[in-house]
């Protein structure tokens, strides 16, 4: 039997990320569709900084890294400290503004989608913000400490319903490609 290969949708090689010095240990591995990859540290080791280099902000301190895919079709969602925006969106209308695929936003409740932005706790507005970073281009969702500030039961909901998105693409990768996140 041959081994299938797949063609990575990202790889580095020796990559080092900081500023005047490295943060880390080099780095060298690939992301392959349709996979969940956690990066996990002590804070200040350079996880944000890592996004941050494989995303083009930041300059790699050494080694190298590329993308096998449009930069276009990587969708991140930054470290959020706080959702104290003002406004009186219902989470259906945000997710309509952001045109995220009607697929996903059926997965959710009605009776959430009804809620308006200033009544949603931190969990259900963490997944509103997750879920406008879904489009029909994106193939890589790059997530920066996505569980902060949620709760267990959240953590859990959040992480089911990244692997169900994940699982999904992987099912329909022949029409809108594989999403790894």
């Amino acid at each position: 039997m041959q081994k299938c290969s797949v063609k990575p949708l990202f790889e580095c090689n020796s990559l080092q990320v900081g500023y005047a010095k490295p943060l880390c240990s080099p780095l060298s591995f690939g992301l392959v569709p349709r996979k969940i990859v956690s990066i996990q540290g002590h804070n200040g080791s350079g996880k944000t900084t890592f996004i941050k280099t494989i995303l083009g902000q930041m300059q790699p301190v050494s080694g190298e890294f590329s993308w096998s895919v449009d930069r276009d079709s990587v969708s991140y969602l930054p470290q959020l400290i706080s959702y104290d925006a003002k406004f009186s969106y219902t989470l259906q209308e945000i997710l309509s503004l952001y045109q995220v695929p009607e697929a996903y936003r059926a997965k959710l409740p009605e009776k959430l989608l009804a809620k308006k932005w200033l009544e949603a706790s931190g969990g259900e507005r963490q997944l509103v913000m997750l879920l406008t970073r879904i489009t029909q281009s994106t193939r890589v969702l790059i997530l920066d400490e996505p569980f902060n500030h949620l709760d267990l039961a959240t953590i859990g909901f959040l992480t089911e319903f990244l692997s169900s998105l994940v699982t999904e693409a992987g099912s329909e990768a022949r029409n809108s490609g594989p999403l790894s996140i």
